[in-house]
């Protein structure tokens, strides 16, 4: 599939089960990869809650380092943005939701190494309540954040290792913040 471009996961309230892929690939690091690692896609529509393998023997998850991805869309019955989701997508810029999407956290690494992202790409709906472990962990764009009103936890490492960060607010609905954020 090395032409496929992007990929529509149409909305749905039953669960799907994603695999990974190991056959061929061009990537020569012995992690696993994502089920769409060798595909140049530049966007993915999710309109439902996927399940796959996150150890790095099985890549993460599908979308796992495809430096390709440069924008990401979320439908309703979304509930979660899934652990190492975008794990390494370098080039992911854009973040977008529909109207009925209500994710209520933002998973463990899930958005680790997408080294484009900056703190105005991190826009994320109001019924997001927590930022999980290493979420944006080696974010090395992102010079300032304003974690929005609606954020309660900010879990351990997430936004370590970001390099460039120079500016956090913080707003009185955040309750705690982990170690090494």
């Amino acid at each position: 599939c090395l032409s496929v471009e992007r990929v529509v996961i149409v909305e749905s309230d039953e669960w799907l089960t994603l695999g990974y892929n190991t056959y061929h690939s061009t990537y020569s690091d012995p992690e696993g990869r994502g089920l769409f690692f060798d595909c140049p896609l530049t966007s993915v529509y999710i309109g439902r809650n996927l399940s796959y393998n996150t150890d790095d023997n099985s890549g993460n998850s599908p979308f796992a380092r495809i430096e390709t991805l440069t924008e990401a869309h979320f439908g309703d019955p979304v509930k979660t943005i899934q652990p190492y989701l975008f794990r390494g997508c370098k080039s992911l810029k854009t973040l977008l939701y529909k109207d009925e999407c209500a994710p209520t956290s933002i998973e463990k690494y899930a958005f680790w190494g997408c080294t484009s992202l900056t703190g105005t790409d991190i826009v994320f709906p109001e019924s997001v309540q927590t930022i999980c472990e290493g979420a944006f962990c080696h974010c090395t764009s992102l010079e300032s954040y304003t974690i929005p009103n609606h954020i309660t936890n900010v879990e351990n490492n997430a936004f370590q290792d970001c390099d460039k960060l120079k500016s956090i607010v913080i707003k009185p609905s955040v309750k705690s913040i982990g170690s090494y954020s």
